[in-house]
C-alpha cells in the first residue's frame, strides 16, 4: 500500500509536470465516462432500481384480450361487468379499478381557481398498490360509500396549487361546487404505471354482472402468496371463458390475461434506453482508444527514463504498478470531471426528457452514481492502461540501447493505424444510427397530419354538471364565451371541442350503420362550428353542422365512410347507430378529411363529428386561431371567462407546437441524446486521430528526413504518411457501416417508415466522416512533408 500510495503522488507530480497532455487525458475520460453516468442515472429507474411499491413483483396489469384481424392477440380495458367477473379470481390477494381517462375539475384554491387532473379509482387502488400517505391516509375501502367524497391530492399538485399548505389535510373543498374532504397527499411516484393525476377520489362500480359495453377500465392486480402468474392467468381464461356462455354477445370473442407490472411500464421505453447505453459505451470505448494511443505514445518517450529504471535495478512489477497508477489517476480524475458533466446533461436530460416510463423524477440516486462513476474510472484506466504499460515495463532489449532515434517499428504503426481505424469505425456506427433517428423524426415532422392548426393557442376547461346540468345552459354558455372570444383583437377564429388531435387520448366508441350490424371502432369528437375552420380539417362533401340542429346530426371521416359503407355509397343523408345496433340514431350531413388523432406516427383513425350543442362528448378545450403571439392573448382569455363565471379555471394554455412537441418528445429525446454522443466521439476521434499522426511524424522524423535527403518530394512524402492513414479510413469506415448494419435490427424500433439499412444515411455518413477524418490527418501530414532534412537528422 505504501508502494501505492508513493506511486499515486508520484502520478500527481507528473501531471503537474505536463499539464497540456495531462489536461487533454483528463478531458477525455470525462467525456467518455460522464456521458455513460448521464445514461446511467437516466436508465436506473427503467432498468435497475425497484418500483416504489412493495412487492413489485407479485404486481400485474389485467386487460381482457382478443385476437385481431392479423391473428395477433391485442389487449383492451375492461368493462365493469368484467372487472365484478374478474374479481372472484381467487390467484389474486386483491384487485383494484381505475379509468383510464382523467377528469378535469375546477378546485378553489387561492384567489383564483385551478384546474385539478382528477383520477377515478376503486377504494382498493392504494392498497394493493402498496403506497403510503405522505400526509394524512390514503383512500381506503371504507371510503366507497361515505357520505362526503375523499379527496386525496398528488404531492406535486400539492406543493403547485395548494403552496405545500399541511393544514390542507382534514379540511373540505369544493371540486366543482361539490365539496370534498382532502384525507391526504400521496407521494409524486404513487400514479407510477397507472394514472399520473394531481388528485384521485373513488370510483362507485355497480356490483352486478351486466355488460353495458363501456370499456374504460384498468385494472391492477396483487398475485396471492404462493401464486404465480402462469397460475392466474389459467384461471383468468377461465372466468372468462364462464363469461362467454352467459353474455355470449358481448363475451364471446375475449379472454384476459395479468402481465407483469414493470414490464407494463417500462418496456416500451427499453429499446431506446438500451440504444442510449449502446450509445455512451461506444463514446467511452472511443475515450479509451484514444487514451490507448496517448498512452503508447507517453511510454515511448519514457524508454529511455524505463531502461535506466530497469538497469538501475527496478523490477517489471514495481514499474508496471507505476504506470498503472498514472493511468489510473487520470482516469479519477476525468471520473470527477465527469460527474459535473453528466450534472450538467442531466439537467437538460430533466427539460427535454418525455413524461411516463422515462420516470426523470426518479433519476438515479447520488450514491448509486457516485459508486458506478468510481467503478468505471478505475475499470476504464486499468483497461485502457494495462496493456501499454505491461508492454512498455518489459526489460529492453540489449540491442536497442537507449538511443532516442530510430524509426517507428512495424508493430507499433501497425498498432497506431489501427487505432485510426477502430475510431473511425465506431464513429461511424453511432453517426448512422443518430442520421437515422434524425431523419425518422423529420419523417414525423412531415407526414400528412389532416388538419392545419400552426398559429393559435389551446386551453383546457370544464363546466361542472351540477351548475350546467343541462345541454340548453352549457350550449349558450359556450355561445357567450366564444362571442365574447373572437370579439378580441387579433382572434380570427374560435371553438369549443371535447379533444384536440394529438393532445391526449379519449375514448372511442362503436357506431353501426343503419340495417348494418358490423360496430365499427371511431372517436367521438364534439365541436362548435368554428371548429374545423380553427383546425383546418377540410369538408369534404355535404355541410357542416350549425350551432343549433333541428335533429341528431353528425359529420363523419372518410375512412369512416368506407368502413360503415363498404359498397362505396354516398353517406349523405344516411344514418348511424351510436354505441349498439339498438343505440340512437343521427343523420349524416358532411363527410371531412381523416386526422392523426392519436400519434403522428399511427394512421388518421375514424372520427365522427357532432355539434356541441348535442352535449356528448363534453367541450373540454377551447381553441383560438390568431394572427398575433398566442402568449399575448392568454391574460384577456382569462378575465373573459372570469367575468362569465369566476369558478372556472383557463388551464394549461399551449400552442399547437407545444402540443406536437409534446407528441414527439420521445423520438426528440433520444436525437439530442444520440446526437451529443455522436458528435462528442467524432471530435474524440478527430483529436485522435490528430494526436497519433502527429507522434507517427515525429518517430518517423529520421526516416522522413533520410527520404528528403536522397530526393523524395513533398508529394511522396504526403503520401506515405497518408497512405497507411487513407487505409485506416477507409478500413475503419467499412468496419463501422458493417457494424451499423448489424445493429439495424436493434435501431429498426426507433424509426418510422424508412428503414434501418437506409443507403443514403450509410453513405451520407460515410462520406462525412472520412472528410472529418482526413482533415485531421491534413496537418500532420503537412507537417511532415515540410520537414527540414538536415534538421530531421540532428534532432534523432
Amino acid at each position: 500500500m505504501e508502494a501505492v500510495l508513493r506511486d499515486f503522488q508520484q502520478a500527481l507530480r507528473g501531471m503537474f509536470r505536463t499539464p497540456a497532455s495531462s489536461a487533454a487525458a483528463i478531458l477525455t475520460y470525462a467525456l467518455g465516462i460522464g456521458a455513460n453516468v448521464a445514461i446511467f442515472s437516466v436508465a436506473w429507474p427503467a432498468l435497475f432500481a425497484p418500483l416504489p411499491f412493495p412487492d413489485e413483483d407479485r404486481l400485474t396489469a389485467i386487460w381482457l384480450t382478443y385476437t385481431g384481424q392479423d391473428r395477433v392477440e391485442q389487449i383492451n380495458p375492461v368493462s365493469a361487468g368484467d372487472y365484478a367477473d374478474l374479481r372472484t379470481a381467487r390467484s389474486f390477494a386483491a384487485l383494484a379499478a381505475y379509468s383510464h381517462f382523467l377528469g378535469e375539475v375546477n378546485v378553489a384554491a387561492g384567489r383564483t381557481p385551478q384546474q385539478l387532473q382528477l383520477g377515478h379509482v376503486t377504494p382498493t387502488f392504494f392498497t394493493v398498490l402498496g403506497v403510503q400517505a405522505s400526509l394524512g391516509r390514503a383512500i381506503l375501502p371504507s371510503d366507497g360509500s361515505g357520505s362526503q367524497p375523499v379527496l386525496v391530492l398528488s404531492e406535486r399538485a400539492w406543493r403547485m396549487k395548494f403552496g405545500a399548505d399541511r393544514s390542507v389535510v382534514g379540511r373540505s373543498v369544493t371540486v366543482d361546487g361539490v365539496p370534498m374532504h382532502v384525507a391526504g397527499v400521496m407521494p409524486s411516484t404513487a400514479g407510477l404505471g397507472t394514472i399520473d393525476a394531481d388528485a384521485w377520489t373513488t370510483m362507485e362500480l355497480s356490483p352486478g354482472r351486466e355488460r353495458l359495453r363501456s370499456y374504460r377500465l384498468r385494472v391492477v392486480g396483487r398475485l396471492a402468496p404462493g401464486v404465480s402468474r402462469q397460475a392466474a392467468n389459467e384461471e383468468l381464461r377461465a372466468i372468462m371463458a364462464r363469461a362467454a356462455v352467459d353474455f355470449p354477445d358481448a363475451n364471446r370473442h375475449l379472454s384476459a390475461r395479468a402481465d407483469d407490472f414493470r414490464e407494463q411500464l417500462t418496456g416500451p421505453v427499453r429499446p431506446s434506453l438500451l440504444v442510449l447505453l449502446g450509445g455512451a459505451a461506444l463514446v467511452l470505448l472511443i475515450a479509451g482508444i484514444n487514451m490507448a494511443g496517448l498512452q503508447i505514445a507517453r511510454n515511448l518517450h519514457r524508454a529511455h527514463e524505463l531502461g535506466v529504471r530497469h538497469a538501475l535495478g527496478a523490477s517489471r512489477a514495481r514499474l508496471l504498478s507505476q504506470l498503472v497508477v498514472e493511468n489510473v489517476t487520470l482516469s479519477l480524475a476525468g471520473g470527477t470531471l465527469a460527474i459535473l458533466f453528466a450534472m450538467v446533461t442531466l439537467r437538460a436530460v430533466e427539460q427535454f426528457a418525455p413524461a411516463d416510463a422515462w420516470q426523470t423524477s426518479q433519476i438515479a440516486p447520488s450514491g448509486a452514481v457516485l459508486i458506478f462513476t468510481l467503478a468505471l474510472s478505475v475499470v476504464s484506466g486499468l483497461a485502457v492502461g494495462l496493456l501499454p504499460s505491461w508492454r512498455a515495463s518489459a526489460p529492453p532489449r540489449p540491442e536497442s540501447g537507449y538511443a532516442r532515434g530510430s524509426t517507428a517499428s512495424k508493430a507499433a504503426a501497425r498498432g497506431r493505424i489501427t487505432i485510426i481505424a477502430a475510431q473511425v469505425a465506431l464513429s461511424v456506427v453511432l453517426l448512422v444510427v443518430a442520421t437515422l433517428v434524425a431523419a425518422s423524426l423529420n419523417r414525423v415532422l412531415r407526414v400528412d397530419r389532416g388538419f392545419t392548426f400552426d398559429y393559435g393557442l389551446v386551453a383546457d376547461l370544464s363546466l361542472p354538471q351540477g351548475r350546467y346540468d343541462s345541454e340548453d345552459k352549457r350550449a349558450r354558455f359556450f355561445d357567450a364565451l366564444l362571442g365574447r372570444v373572437e370579439a378580441v383583437p387579433g382572434v380570427t377564429r374560435a371553438c369549443v371541442t371535447n379533444k384536440v388531435p394529438l393532445d391526449r387520448t379519449g375514448a372511442s366508441m362503436t357506431w353501426v350503420a343503419q340495417g348494418g350490424t358490423e360496430m365499427v371502432s371511431a372517436m367521438p369528437k364534439s365541436a362548435s362550428p368554428g371548429c374545423y375552420e380553427v383546425l383546418g380539417v377540410p369538408l369534404l362533401r355535404g355541410r357542416l353542422p350549425a350551432s343549433r340542429e333541428s335533429e341528431a346530426v353528425v359529420v363523419i371521416s372518410r375512412s369512416m365512410v368506407r368502413r360503415l359503407w363498404p359498397d362505396g355509397s354516398d353517406a349523405i343523408g344516411k344514418r348511424v347507430h351510436m354505441g349498439l345496433v339498438s343505440g340512437p340514431l343521427l343523420t349524416v350531413i358532411g363527410v371531412v378529411g381523416d386526422i392523426r388523432e392519436h400519434s403522428l406516427e399511427r394512421r388518421a383513425g375514424h372520427q365522427v363529428w357532432m355539434p356541441h350543442s348535442s352535449g356528448f362528448p363534453a367541450p373540454q378545450r377551447l381553441a383560438v386561431r390568431t394572427d398575433v403571439p398566442p402568449a399575448v392573448l392568454a391574460p384577456t382569455l382569462r378575465d373573459i371567462l372570469g367575468e362569465l363565471d369566476r369558478e372556472l379555471a383557463l388551464a394549461n394554455i399551449r400552442t399547437m407546437d407545444d402540443i406536437i412537441r409534446t407528441a414527439t418528445a420521445p423520438r426528440r429525446f433520444v436525437l439530442l441524446l444520440l446526437g451529443t454522443f455522436a458528435v462528442i466521439a467524432l471530435i474524440l476521434s478527430a483529436i485522435g486521430i490528430y494526436g497519433v499522426l502527429a507522434h507517427l511524424v515525429g518517430q518517423r522524423a529520421r526516416e522522413i528526413g533520410i527520404r528528403r535527403a536522397l530526393g523524395a518530394g513533398t508529394s511522396h512524402i504526403t503520401r506515405v504518411i497518408a497512405g497507411s492513414v487513407g487505409l485506416a479510413i477507409v478500413t475503419g469506415t467499412a468496419a463501422g457501416l458493417l457494424g451499423a448494419w448489424g445493429l439495424s435490427t436493434t435501431v429498426a424500433s426507433l424509426l418510422f417508415e424508412m428503414s434501418a439499412t437506409d443507403p443514403r444515411a450509410y453513405a451520407g455518413v460515410a462520406l462525412f466522416v472520412s472528410s472529418v477524418a482526413a482533415l485531421a490527418a491534413l496537418p500532420p501530414a503537412r507537417r511532415a512533408a515540410r520537414l527540414d532534412p538536415l534538421q530531421a537528422l540532428r534532432q534523432t
